[in-house]
């Protein structure tokens, strides 16, 4: 046995320097982990929790222009879980057993999060996105130019997108046309405001192009201030519940042993004057 496993280590020694990235690509531990969690991946994939969270995640991913595979990081989550859980009873241990399925169901969180990211993305630049258009086209350039100017000065989420959507019209269609397809995966008022008269500007060939897109900008200003407004109220009202609950627990937890401790006292003094 012992002669056999030499013989082995001496071939995979011989085989490293024949063929290196053969070998690189089949023995390194690198190599064989993703080998093993792809399969694994492969298996998740028929838990409809995780191939949704997996699609939600992976078209993130290409929005995001990520280039790593989107599968990585979900199926190690999931693998990490299961391992966790069957420690647990494998050894009756449920102190493993809680972050396992935890660990599990975050998966959903994680992939809403990460197209989350591409939708804040999508307005967190627009308001800069549109004061550079506005100095561009003050300073005299055309309003095409400014736009394929400012959208190649940032690989910020939207002035990425605005880059694509400059290509497609290259292409033939439609200012208007490649910007509603933002709408798909973010429909906040500032977008649409920004999509319809960019649209109509651009339409009418760009007469007085300065000072609309200066007004553009006061325009969102405005809607973004209404926005963050109605953000800060409904944070308000959410914040209400856990406060009063905050409040009556801690009543009960100073209160409770007070009440206790009177009522015995007073049950102990009723006993003696009786």
């Amino acid at each position: 046995m012992a002669e056999l496993l030499i013989a082995m280590g001496a071939g995979l020694f011989v085989f490293s320097f024949v063929h290196r990235d053969a070998y690189a690509r089949y023995f390194e531990p690198r190599s064989i982990f993703f080998s093993i969690l792809s399969r694994l991946h492969a298996f998740y994939s028929k838990v409809p929790i995780y191939r949704n969270a997996y699609q939600k995640a992976n078209e993130a991913y290409h929005l995001l222009g990520i280039k790593k595979a989107a599968w990585r990081f979900p199926a190690t989550l999931w693998t990490a879980g299961l391992i966790l859980i069957a420690l647990a009873l494998f050894f009756g241990e449920p102190l493993f057993f809680l972050p396992g399925i935890g660990l599990m169901l975050f998966l959903p969180t994680w992939a809403n999060n990460q197209y989350a990211r591409y939708k804040r993305g999508l307005t967190e630049g627009l308001m800069e996105f549109v004061d550079l258009v506005a100095v561009g086209v003050t300073a005299g350039l055309p309003l095409t130019a400014a736009l394929e100017n400012v959208a190649e000065s940032s690989q910020t989420i939207f002035f990425q997108e605005m880059r694509k959507i400059m290509e497609r019209m290259q292409q033939g269609q439609p200012l208007r046309e490649s910007m509603m397809e933002l709408l798909k995966h973010n429909n906040s008022n500032e977008l649409a405001t920004f999509i319809e008269q960019l649209s109509s500007l651009y339409e009418t060939g760009g007469m007085n192009a300065s000072e609309i897109m200066i007004n553009i900008s006061r325009h969102l200003r405005e809607l973004y201030a209404m926005r963050m407004e109605k953000e800060v109220e409904k944070i308000q009202v959410k914040m209400v519940m856990p406060l009063f609950v905050s409040i009556v627990g801690t009543l009960v937890l100073i209160g409770g042993p007070i009440v206790m401790y009177v009522g015995k006292y007073m049950s102990d003094v009723g006993g003696i004057l009786g």
